[in-house]
């Protein structure tokens, strides 16, 4: 969908090819055959990172930041970049600290800085980074739409100006790891009827881990409907969910609207699901895969756009097509298992990463410092939608809206659902007048 009439955006993996007086689209790219064990597939995923990283490295100027949170797939990636280097001092590694005493990020992140000795580790402090839902009204400038962080943009700025006034010429995100190295959970359908016992075991553990009914993952793994027929469910239950267990094993995300989201909205996202052609990507697994990994890439891409806004190029090497094909030759049960972390990254990097930086097994969350910001900036958001754009484009219902915003913490109210509307009032208050305060034809929307 692009936003002009007549004009189509080109499927990924498609391309296209301009001729005398013929232009032409065909498909590039296809997934790679999963077949790949572990051990075998390890040693080329190992490969491909490391060239991703290097290359990058020996293509820009001095000096290159890695942005260490602590978790793997950015240990990794730092790991790597202070391989690549001669001088280890040109390395600077950035790790955003939480409020919050359960978080062990930092405690991870400067682990890996005091090995990578001498780089230099900046943190930056909780108490002095902008809170969540910062400088809401001018947070988000230049960009073509809603980006998805925007209840963090005072905080994505912050970071881009401290890189900017480092001098930093490339920084190194370790975004898309999660979805290319770990398959979602539709694996278990494929595992389940290739290796039975190995498929039970995980279904076991994966319930077991998110706590979810056993009972009703294993019903939700086998009723799972057709690709046409999972979308047909979806358009027209945008507002119910259907369950974790069924959610996780699903073709996709389950696509849902706020409770604040018009009619007209619902109808709007209906129609648009319904316009989908109903052929999957690939075959169950293969597909959600595939999804993940695109919608991640493409909200990482908006990130890049931020950041180089301030003079900062941003690079995610795990989103490398190379990488991604690496990791995808190996079958999904070798990728994932519930009593180990990213199993196949541990085996590709365990000559480059110390082991005692992968015997992580937790994954902290922000959720506390969302609501840190929340509790501080809850009065500026709700005077955010004072005369609300998306109310008189009949998007929003602007009273619910309210209602959950003077209650969004102890509601349980997702933060995704609270963020993205956010992002999208600030994106239309931030477009050139004459837009603001129109008339609005909802089909040029």
């Amino acid at each position: 969908m692009t936003p002009f009439n007549g004009v189509h955006a080109l499927a990924p993996g498609h391309r296209l090819s301009l001729g005398r007086n013929v232009a032409r689209t065909g498909r590039y790219w296809v997934p790679p055959a999963t077949t790949n064990p572990c051990a075998q597939g390890a040693p080329i995923l190992a490969e491909e990172l490391r060239t991703a990283v290097a290359g990058r490295m020996r293509a820009s100027a001095s000096p290159t930041s890695v942005q260490l949170s602590g978790g793997m797939d950015s240990t990794t990636l730092s790991c790597l970049a202070g391989e690549a280097l001669s001088d280890r001092s040109r390395l600077l590694l950035v790790t955003s600290a939480s409020s919050s005493p359960a978080n062990d990020d930092l405690m991870w992140a400067l682990r890996v800085g005091k090995h990578l000795a001498p780089a230099k580790h900046v943190v930056l402090d909780a108490q002095r980074t902008p809170l969540f839902f910062d400088d809401l009204p001018t947070a988000i400038g230049g960009m073509d739409e809603p980006p998805p962080f925007a209840a963090a943009s005072a905080r994505v700025r912050h970071l881009a100006e401290l890189l900017a006034d480092r001098g930093v010429r490339l920084h190194l995100n370790g975004q898309g790891g999660d979805e290319v190295l770990l398959p979602p959970l539709a694996y278990l359908r494929h595992t389940l009827r290739r290796r039975p016992r190995l498929g039970w075991r995980h279904l076991r553990g994966h319930a077991a881990l998110r706590d979810f009914s056993l009972t009703q993952l294993l019903r939700a793994v086998v009723s799972l409907p057709s690709y046409p027929r999972w979308l047909w469910r979806a358009a027209r239950s945008l507002r119910t969910e259907a369950g974790a267990e069924y959610d996780a094993v699903g073709w996709e995300a389950q696509p849902l609207l706020p409770q604040w989201a018009s009619g007209d909205a619902e109808r709007l996202v209906r129609s648009a699901i319904l316009d989908i052609a109903p052929a999957p990507l690939a075959e169950h697994s293969t597909h959600a895969t595939l999804v993940r990994i695109r919608s991640t890439a493409y909200r990482s891409s908006l990130y890049r756009d931020a950041l180089m806004a301030h003079g900062v190029p941003a690079e995610f090497p795990y989103f490398d097509r190379s990488v991604v094909e690496a990791a995808l030759s190996v079958v999904p049960w070798d990728r994932v298992d519930p009593w180990q972390p990213k199993p196949l990254l541990r085996t590709a990097v365990a000559d480059t990463v110390p082991a005692p930086l992968l015997a992580r097994r937790t994954k902290a969350h922000y959720n506390d410092d969302i609501y840190r910001g929340w509790s501080t900036n809850q009065h500026r958001a709700i005077e955010l939608f004072d005369q609300s754009l998306l109310a008189e484009l009949g998007l929003v219902n602007e009273d619910v809206l309210r209602g959950c915003l003077r209650s969004f913490r102890p509601s349980g109210l997702a933060p995704g659902f609270l963020s993205d509307t956010i992002a999208c009032e600030v994106w239309l208050r931030s477009l050139a007048p004459p837009f603001a305060r129109q008339e609005v034809n909802h089909e040029h929307i």
